[in-house]
């Protein structure tokens, strides 16, 4: 039940207003030839939707104990009292001083930071449909927010889970699961294929963090691992992926859509793989970094074996 007004300049305009235009019954008559009731019954509580002060028409489910009543409002108990309406200014001013004397008392104890810390980039606003649920869309994720650089970012590497939902978008027009859905029917895939049942549960997870939880998941490493980690999956089978139609001279892994400057894991519509150039180009150079590495240190020991031969040669060894 919604109180009949939220406030006014006094307690009699209050409930003058209330009242106005509903039919005569027991009371007095008020300026203006309204007649006033004798007692009303008044929110004596802070609620959202709720101002104190405000005049209630109770409901069926009102609990009156002597002068007080708590009824029902959106599955919550308002506190009520009833009033004179001559009798509402002064209970509701005392009613301001003793919420600012409870702030007062309360407001030192806080830790002072509390209310400087900055704006956290790991978390979004809260958005609900029009159903009233939870929904932040995939769509204006991507286009709205951008990836936040962090100076301690522990992850090596480009960071792609931002790219993936553009990605997902473009392809599908929905998110990762909808990715997931569409690499399983091209490729032909079950969940009897090895990582497939992680491969869906790491797209699930994704889209609930996003769209559910709040989070801004590209700015969040254990995110950004869950991302890598589906590229991963789909680099796995993308020899299953069968080849672009010949319509179009395309082909995921041949120099023709590198000719074309497309890119090997950027190809040609539904036959793309969810790779991100960046990241699998840090992948190609640290593992040629390795491979240097590596060679360098077989040089060395070939090196090593060959000084020692030439020392063994030498006479006076004996």
């Amino acid at each position: 039940m919604l109180p009949l007004a939220a406030s006014a300049s006094s307690g009699v305009d209050l409930v003058r207003r209330a009242v106005s235009g509903r039919p005569p019954g027991g009371g007095v008559i008020g300026p203006g030839g309204i007649e006033m009731p004798d007692e009303v019954w008044v929110v004596m509580s802070l609620q959202p939707g709720l101002a104190p002060g405000s005049i209630w028409r109770p409901t069926s489910r009102l609990q009156v104990i002597g002068a007080n009543g708590i009824d029902q409002y959106n599955g919550d108990g308002v506190y009520l009292q009833r009033l004179a309406p001559d009798e509402i200014d002064e209970r509701i001013d005392l009613l301001k001083k003793e919420m600012r004397e409870f702030i007062g008392e309360v407001t030192p104890r806080r830790n002072p930071e509390a209310t400087e810390r900055p704006f956290d980039n790991r978390v979004l606003p809260i958005k609900l449909n029009a159903s009233g649920q939870r929904d932040i869309a995939m769509k204006d994720y991507v286009s709205q927010y951008q990836v936040k650089e962090f100076d301690d970012w522990p992850l090596q590497g480009p960071r792609s889970l931002h790219w993936v939902l553009r990605f997902c978008g473009a392809q599908t027009g929905g998110g990762p699961v909808a990715r997931a859905q569409q690499l399983m029917a091209i490729a032909k895939l079950s969940f009897q294929d090895g990582g497939m049942n992680e491969y869906l549960l790491l797209a699930r997870i994704i889209e609930l963090g996003l769209q559910y939880d709040g989070l801004s998941v590209a700015n969040l490493a254990s995110f950004e691992l869950m991302a890598r980690r589906f590229q991963l999956l789909e680099e796995k089978y993308k020899t299953r992926i069968p080849e672009s139609s010949k319509s179009t001279g395309l082909d995921a892994e041949t120099d023709t859509a590198l000719f074309l400057g497309l890119g090997l894991h950027s190809s040609h519509g539904r036959h793309a793989i969810c790779m991100m150039p960046e990241l699998s180009a840090h992948v190609g150079d640290e593992l040629a970094k390795e491979a240097a590495i590596t060679k360098g240190r077989l040089k060395a020991h070939e090196m090593r074996e060959q000084v020692k031969k030439l020392a063994k040669g030498k006479p006076g060894d004996e």
